[in-house]
């Protein structure tokens, strides 16, 4: 018996070997009246000119009322489970650990990243500067025009900036 379908095996018998019309048999009816033939007769004999009928029955049994409930309440927790999984670090409220009022802007994952974007553009004009310095710098060397500094500082300065610029796309995207 397959899960949730039941499957009928009726034998109509010929009217002959009855004498009225029969609405079918199962098939353990059909062996209770098989063990009350006499000794000669066979049921085979009596088959001969019977039709099978095969039939499907697709009668679900009545689901127990507590086990539903059960069933409900843990597709409740499933479905919460799956959504704090999803929403995890994204409202830092829900947790309480912000002293912050929930109306506000500023969350810590905003200050976060608010922070981290400001030290790289801080870090990044930092070492345009001191780049140029030392561009400046080391002109001093080999000339004592300041045009001659000044481009050198600015030459070294964008070759830097190109490198800044590249490691940043590189990192961010």
């Amino acid at each position: 018996m397959m899960r949730g379908r039941e499957y009928k095996i009726s034998v109509i018998p010929d009217s002959v070997h009855y004498g009225e019309q029969s609405k079918g048999l199962n098939v353990s009816e059909l062996r209770e009246k098989a063990k009350k033939l006499p000794p000669k007769v066979f049921l085979n004999d009596l088959l001969n000119k019977s039709a099978i009928k095969f039939s499907v029955h697709d009668e679900q049994p009545l689901p127990n009322p507590e086990l539903q409930l059960r069933l409900e309440k843990l597709k409740k927790e499933q479905q919460n489970r799956e959504y704090r999984n999803m929403t995890r670090g994204t409202n830092v409220y829900v947790t309480g650990k912000s002293k912050i009022a929930p109306t506000s802007v500023h969350t810590p994952v905003v200050d976060k990243s608010v922070n981290k974007q400001l030290t790289m553009v801080a870090n990044f004009f930092i070492s345009l500067a001191l780049t140029y310095i030392v561009g400046h710098w080391l002109a001093g060397y080999f000339s004592s025009e300041l045009a001659i500094k000044v481009m050198s500082g600015v030459v070294i300065a964008s070759v830097v900036a190109f490198a800044e610029i590249y490691m940043f796309f590189r990192y961010w995207l």
